[in-house]
């Protein structure tokens, strides 16, 4: 369409990891309220790791993972966890902004283990920027891990989707 509509809502999102279930245990944090995404491969998938599936969860995110029927059981080849937080921490308590962003990340992406938010885009239009960080807190400029292949930008208009893959620092 030659007109966009009118985007109204708009997040960053901090990614950090990767993780390994024993790594989140060592790392200090406040693990509620967050994103996390799952890459690796399931039993017998072959070929490169792929991001296998994204959630939400506002409980602490270890407690979350050891639930009994988690999609993370189906992970048992390079699983790698990446936890994502919104950078505006006021955006953080709203179960609204948390599904819409979730619903965008997990229908672009389209993960295998996801069967909810897959067949229809988010309701309202909404950009989500994405920012890589590494288990100390510093900005990834190189892009190594199989979740680093979601855009840095991502939005819906509405009616499209738009995507830049990758920020650069401006010199």
């Amino acid at each position: 369409s030659v007109f966009m509509n009118p985007i109204k809502k708009s997040y960053i999102i901090d990614w950090s990891g990767p993780y390994s279930i024993e790594s989140l245990k060592d790392h200090i944090y406040d693990g509620a309220d967050c994103f996390y995404l799952i890459s690796g491969l399931q039993k017998r998938q072959r070929g490169s790791d792929q991001i296998q599936y994204c959630g939400i969860t506002q409980r602490d995110i270890l407690r979350r993972l050891k639930d009994e029927f988690h999609h993370i059981n189906e992970v048992p080849r390079d699983c790698q966890i990446w936890m994502g937080r919104f950078a505006n921490l006021a955006f953080r308590r709203n179960r609204e902004n948390i599904e819409l962003v979730e619903h965008l990340i997990i229908f672009y992406e389209q993960p295998y283990l996801n069967d909810k938010k897959t067949k229809t885009p988010p309701k309202r239009p909404v950009v989500v920027v994405n920012r890589w960080r590494d288990r100390n807190d510093n900005y990834r400029q190189r892009r190594i891990y199989p979740v680093q292949e979601v855009p840095d930008v991502i939005m819906w208009d509405g009616e499209d989707f738009w995507a830049a893959d990758r920020l650069i620092k401006d010199k």
